[in-house]
């Protein structure tokens, strides 16, 4: 079993991937991450629809041997 809670708030989910929270909202607004829930007065983000848009955005996407479909590494790596 994991040991992150299935339901994460925005600081949860920034610890997680290493980021600053501005850019789980930044990414977020930009579609590369899931929309998060309201439950009650909280705003959460589904972990598994997180990974799984994330492992989706992972995935090579053809051409040379080496680039990433993924948006973050793209950035980074200032392509």
């Amino acid at each position: 079993m994991s040991d992150i809670a299935e339901y994460c708030s925005v600081k949860t989910v920034a610890k997680r991937l290493d980021c600053g929270e501005s850019t789980v909202v930044d990414y977020t607004d930009r579609g590369l991450l899931p929309r998060p829930r309201k439950i009650g007065g909280l705003v959460r983000w589904k972990w598994s629809e997180v990974e799984a848009m994330l492992d989706n955005q992972s995935k090579p996407a053809g051409g040379r041997e080496g680039d990433t479909a993924d948006p973050i590494l793209r950035a980074i790596n200032g392509g």
